[in-house]
């Protein structure tokens, strides 16, 4: 499918969806009311479920940039290759004088919509009950072998 189809439908296996909730991105829905600014923390409403309204199309979404010397490293788990991934996870961090500055983690695994890490090491709430997969993302988060710079 397509990035826009991927988020308007909220699905659960996309790379889209994480990336969107761990990097806050802005989407933007058009009606014949007008235009609505919606923050991906509001988007996620449930599994395939979102914030878009019946008479509304998603037309836009802003992925914030990056500052110079982000890095980033992103892992997902199937079973077999070519399956969706039961579980993902997405990191993006600086370094200033020897310390880890700006992270963003973000998780999928198990749960109705991406949870993105909050600041300090917490999460945000699992819906769906998804522990088990929460804890395998978490581990993979864990198994970056190679960051990568933007």
């Amino acid at each position: 499918g397509t990035m826009c189809g991927s988020l308007a439908n909220a699905d659960p296996s996309s790379e889209w969806c994480l990336v969107a909730a761990t990097l806050d991105a802005e989407f933007t829905a058009l009606s014949s009311r007008g235009r609505r600014v919606i923050q991906a923390a509001e988007w996620f409403q449930g599994l395939m479920t979102t914030a878009l309204q019946s008479d509304e199309l998603l037309m836009q979404v802003r992925f914030p940039l990056l500052g110079e010397g982000t890095l980033f490293g992103f892992q997902e788990f199937s079973r077999r290759a070519g399956d969706f991934a039961p579980a993902m996870a997405l990191v993006t961090f600086r370094v200033e004088s020897g310390l880890i500055a700006d992270p963003q983690l973000g998780c999928v695994g198990g749960e109705a919509h991406p949870p993105r890490a909050a600041a300090g090491g917490g999460r945000t709430s699992v819906h769906g009950g998804g522990v088990a997969g929460w804890r395998l993302a978490s581990r993979l988060s864990e198994r970056f072998g190679r960051l990568r710079r933007f």
